[in-house]
């Protein structure tokens, strides 16, 4: 293949000098339980890395001081140890954000983010703007936190949006 044929497992690049310099982006998309759950999670990855990180951590150290201990009791307390952990670690990982998830999903609702939304999305040079079956919102372009995700850009113009 030559250097000038299309790689299919590369991005595809734009010219810069083509692209009008920021031209507004408009976005219409149907929300889903699978993307409002893809959101939220990353948003509280992005939120609350220390908090998150320190629990890991944590989690892991009991862990092991966990199964270093039923190790010394036999198979028996293994095989109890190692589910007991998890749902242990699954339970104190879920607590570090309970309060947090409760309120990010309030503000989506709120906004009238919820499953089988029609919604727009508009960025210009000044502003967001985003138009809901819930109303229309906007935000200054200055204050909106992007992140990039595994499925796409995550917008966020305040906290627990």
């Amino acid at each position: 293949m030559n250097h000038h044929g299309i790689n299919p497992y590369q991005p595809v690049e734009l010219d810069p000098s083509t692209a009008e310099p920021e031209s507004p982006c408009e976005v219409r998309f149907q929300v889903t339980l699978a993307r409002l759950r893809h959101a939220e999670s990353q948003y509280l990855l992005h939120w609350h890395p220390g908090r998150l990180l320190v629990g890991s951590l944590a989690m892991i150290a009991a862990s092991c001081i966990l199964f270093w201990w039923s190790l010394r009791l036999g198979p028996a307390a293994i095989a109890v140890a190692l589910p007991g952990a998890m749902i242990l670690s699954s339970l104190f990982y879920l607590s570090l954000v309970r309060v947090s998830k409760a309120k990010l999903r309030r503000r989506v609702a709120q906004h009238g983010l919820v499953d089988g939304a029609a919604c727009r999305v508009l960025l210009d040079r000044e502003q967001l703007l985003l138009e809901t079956p819930g109303g229309r919102y906007q935000w200054p372009k200055a204050a909106v936190k992007p992140y990039r995700t595994k499925r796409g850009l995550l917008l966020c113009p305040e906290p627990y949006l």
